[in-house]
């Protein structure tokens, strides 16, 4: 739970948030292991889908909205996009194919906090909620 604990509980500043994560060693290995498996494909990432549960999904919709857009998608199953992830860094990311899934008995995150966090990037992507599903994934989400 380091990296939700720190960017949403924590009420870190973009340019904080960016800080720490450069310093990170999760962060940093994902890049290595994005890097590597984009060169799998002659480097393009667009033959690549980056998606995460969680905060796995938090994860992913961080890196592929900040970090590195040419992905061929992102996907988040119960993950939220971080609060210092503002509307101005979403409206350049339309061209990326965006799926988010979310139960609405999630009791980690609320349905209304998980709203709330995710309003900026509806209006980019596919954003479906589950409403027998609480924490978890879904044959349905699938």
């Amino acid at each position: 739970n380091l990296f939700f604990n720190k960017c949403n509980i924590k009420t870190f500043t973009k340019r904080e948030l960016y800080a720490w994560l450069k310093k990170n060693d999760n962060c940093k290995k994902i890049s290595e292991i994005l890097e590597e498996e984009c060169n799998l494909y002659y480097g393009d990432y667009t033959q690549i889908i980056l998606g995460g549960f969680g905060e796995g999904g938090c994860m992913a919709l961080w890196y592929g909205l900040t970090i590195n857009s040419k992905f061929g998608g992102l996907f988040s199953l119960s993950g939220v996009v971080l609060h210092q992830i503002t509307e101005d860094i979403i409206t350049d990311k339309k061209q990326l194919k965006i799926f988010i899934g979310y139960g609405a008995k999630d009791t980690v995150i609320p349905l209304d906090i998980a709203e709330h966090l995710n309003r900026n990037i509806k209006s980019i992507c596919q954003y479906k909620i589950y409403q027998n599903m609480g924490h978890a994934i879904s044959k349905e989400e699938l």
